[in-house]
């Protein structure tokens, strides 16, 4: 990341309030870093960052600095200094603007498009004109002067249209840039108090007059960021290309304009502290109506044979508290060290008027076994996985991964989370190469006194159309008794691995144009005239 001091003196013609130096960006907020150059003179300085965001924190306030000559940070204020003018006036005068600009746009739209019209019909006249001329020519060759009239016409007006399309284009195109101007400092006046703005001052003692640099940061509301990667499968080399980038959003009100920018997986919002664990109580359950059948009279042994420490447990259960649910704290501070920072190597420009940007953050090439997943019981196609083993040292975040084979998109699917270590799975799509069927070879009910007997048997045949030789996978889900009433047992071919959960996988090595072949089945016992849900 480019320091913060080389970023202050690549912005020498800073505003009074400072520029924007750095930007960390969490999920759901960001710490901005704000920098001013100033002169310090000897004794006391006030620097002041003026205009900031009114909703900022001032609990996250901090400053830091560096100057040529001995001098101490004494301390850090925030005023808020009551303006003379009404911002909405502000707001009014420029919502006027920006629908006085909208208009513009729309007519120059509209000259384009009647130029475009005229264009469109000269075009026309001169392609019927030249037809019927040339015909006439022949018949009478004093109409030649006609032909030149009206082809000098033609040449003239044409390229005067065209130039008109284009200053149309050109226009609109100014004007659309200007409107966004503009509606980025709506959105920053809009965001502001009404009648108050927000200035901090740094106070800084220095013992001689010379040149000194100040930094400040907060924490404020109004942006996000959101993980995004794209999967680039390279399917000779068995390796996939996954690029995590940021979507990066912000309707803080300032623009951060060439700022140094971070992303944090750190939530300060959900705070640093454990929750507490409430004690886990266990009440002795009261049962009064079976008490009230009792008496001395009818059962004196049940009361004489209890003494007092029999009693008391009981009553200790009485006298314990209700349980409480659980309490978490609240937020104090959020701890760089528990979570992931990313830092771009290169200044970054995000508007503040919630225009999403999306920057690039990490790539890493990853190892990984391609297997073609078949799914009778789900689907009819083969679906093209590739699996591998996280060994980077930056986590996988949860979010949006696109995939591709190669340069060609494939699809859109999601990634959950994965630390180092961890076993990651990538889909890559439907593959039409290969193709699946399945057939039903017997699907018979047997039905005795008591019982009856259900046979299900199917076969699921799969053609490798590709020229590779391919890594095939059949899941299918395998029934499974709960209930002493219903026995399974299955039929056909044994799978390679079986779940307590019924899941069977079979694995096969597939080369092209080969087919396998897998037969699927059970046979099933169950009371007669009550077969279980489900089949």
């Amino acid at each position: 990341m480019m320091s913060w001091l080389a970023l202050l003196l690549s912005t020498a013609a800073a505003s009074p309030g400072g520029v924007v130096a750095e930007v960390t960006v969490f999920p759901d907020r960001a710490q901005i870093t704000r920098s001013i150059e100033v002169p310090l003179a000897k004794g006391v300085t006030e620097v002041v960052f003026a205009d900031l965001p009114p909703d900022l924190d001032e609990n996250t306030l901090q400053a830091r600095g560096e100057a040529k000559v001995d001098a101490r940070i004494l301390g850090i204020e925030t005023r808020t200094e009551e303006l003379a003018e009404d911002r909405r006036v502000a707001v009014a005068a420029l919502s006027d603007e920006i629908d006085a600009l909208s208009r513009e746009i729309v007519a120059q739209n509209d000259a384009k498009a009647a130029a475009q019209a005229e264009l469109s019909f000269l075009q026309q006249v001169n392609a019927a004109t030249a037809k019927q001329l040339s015909a006439e020519l022949l018949f009478a060759p004093e109409t030649a002067n006609d032909v030149d009239a009206v082809a000098g016409v033609l040449r003239a007006r044409i390229p005067e249209v065209q130039k008109a399309i284009r200053a149309a284009a050109v226009e609109a195109s100014r004007l659309e840039r200007e409107v966004s101007a503009k509606r980025r400092e709506l959105v920053q006046i809009s965001g502001s108090a009404q009648w108050s703005r927000r200035d901090v001052v740094v106070t800084v003692e220095s013992d001689a007059p010379g040149d000194g640099a100040v930094l400040l940061s907060y924490v404020v509301g109004g942006a996000s960021w959101t993980p995004t990667y794209d999967a680039r499968a390279d399917l000779k080399a068995g390796s996939v290309a996954l690029t995590l980038s940021a979507l990066v959003r912000q309707t803080t009100g300032e623009d951060w304009s060439g700022a140094a920018l971070s992303l944090s997986t750190a939530r300060p919002s959900v705070g640093v502290d454990a929750p507490t664990v409430s004690p886990f109580w266990l009440d002795a359950p009261v049962y009064a109506p079976v008490y009230e059948e009792y008496s001395y009279e009818e059962e004196p042994a049940f009361y004489d044979e209890m003494d007092s420490d029999d009693m008391a447990p009981m009553e200790a259960a009485a006298s314990m508290p209700e349980p409480r649910k659980m309490t978490v704290a609240v937020a104090k501070v959020s701890e760089r060290m528990v979570a992931t920072t990313f830092e771009l190597d290169h200044p970054v420009t995000i508007p503040g008027d919630g225009t999403r940007r999306k920057v690039e953050v990490a790539s890493n090439t990853l190892d990984v076994e391609l297997v073609h997943k078949v799914l009778p019981s789900v689907s009819d196609g083969a679906w093209l996985t590739a699996r591998g083993t996280w060994t980077v040292g930056w986590p996988l975040l949860p979010g949006t991964v696109h995939s591709f084979l190669g340069e060609s998109y494939v699809g859109t699917g999601q990634l959950a989370g994965a630390g180092q270590g961890a076993e990651l799975e990538l889909g890559f799509g439907r593959d039409e190469s290969v193709v699946v069927t399945e057939e039903i070879v017997e699907d018979l009910v047997y039905d005795g006194w008591f019982r009856s007997t259900l046979s299900r048997e199917t076969l699921c045949t799969v053609t490798n159309g590709r020229s590779q030789p391919i890594q095939l996978e059949v899941v299918e889900a395998l029934p499974i008794s709960r209930d002493s009433d219903y026995r399974v047992w299955w039929k056909g071919d044994e799978p390679d691995e079986r779940t307590v959960e019924g899941i069977g996988t079979y694995v096969r090595p597939l080369e092209p144009s080969a087919s396998s072949q897998i037969t699927l089945g059970f046979l099933l016992k169950y009371p007669k005239g009550n077969p279980p849900g489900g089949l």
